[in-house]
């Protein structure tokens, strides 16, 4: 099935009640391997039957698409109404805490953790990312502007999705299908829309001592050259979200 496809059935099952979007998944006529509800390679979150399509990447399923669960905290740009952007969060929203813990530190979050994400699906770290790129943190090199470089020019390509960046320029897509969606700072204003992404991580504060600072997290953004690095960014910022398991 097509993103496209996808993307309309999304549509139409969103503007249903909710008590009616089930009995709508059932009846639809679909290829055995494009059923919904018994296909492995598609997910429905029951808290509000969104559809993801499941990619496998290394050893562990990733969300095909950013996060839409809309809760209290969660953005979706009202300009630019594209499932396909998913919703912002900031980092207390996404990791399910008290919005507090945007200036303070959360202890004890271990290397598996729930968030925001569906039941039995989890927040990536610094490390799954770094996994799912081929790097390892050792390998990444700080800049100038305190940004570790993860992969440069052009080497993201392959991790990007077939439309949406610049101008729907074909690249190599498939991996993680990373959608252009930006991210939205705290004060309101859009950055990278149409020509960036933005992830957070489960990760707080900085690479050094002197950089932590615990109303900040570790994201990850994918440049339109086709670059990836990771960043330190105010936690109230939103960013997308991918989940896995």
């Amino acid at each position: 099935m097509t993103k496209e496809k996808l993307l309309v059935i999304n549509r139409l099952v969103q503007n249903l009640p909710y008590e009616q979007r089930l009995t709508y998944l059932k009846s639809l006529e679909l290829e055995a391997n494009e059923d919904f509800l018994q296909s492995d390679a598609y997910y429905v979150d029951n808290r509000d039957y969104n559809i993801y399509s499941i990619l496998r990447v290394g050893d562990l399923e990733w969300l095909g698409e950013n996060l839409r669960y809309k809760t209290e905290g969660a953005y979706f740009n009202p300009k630019h109404p594209n499932l396909f952007y998913g919703a912002l969060y900031n980092w207390s929203t996404l990791m399910n805490v008290d919005s507090r813990y945007n200036k303070k530190l959360v202890k004890d979050i271990g290397t598996v953790y729930q968030g925001i994400c569906p039941e039995g699906w989890y927040l990536p770290s610094l490390h799954n990312w770094l996994n799912v790129l081929g790097k390892s943190f050792e390998e990444t090199r700080v800049d100038a502007s305190n940004y570790r470089e993860v992969l440069k020019k052009h080497e993201a390509t392959r991790f990007k999705s077939s439309i949406g960046w610049g101008n729907d320029r074909l690249l190599d897509s498939n991996s993680l299908d990373v959608y252009p969606s930006g991210s939205q700072y705290h004060q309101g204003s859009f950055f990278q829309l149409g020509n960036g992404a933005n992830f957070w991580t489960i990760d707080q504060g900085g690479w050094t001592l002197a950089a932590y600072d615990p109303s900040w997290a570790v994201h990850l953004q994918f440049y339109l050259s086709g670059a990836v690095s990771l960043g330190q960014r105010n936690k109230q910022d939103r960013c997308s979200c991918r989940c896995y398991r």
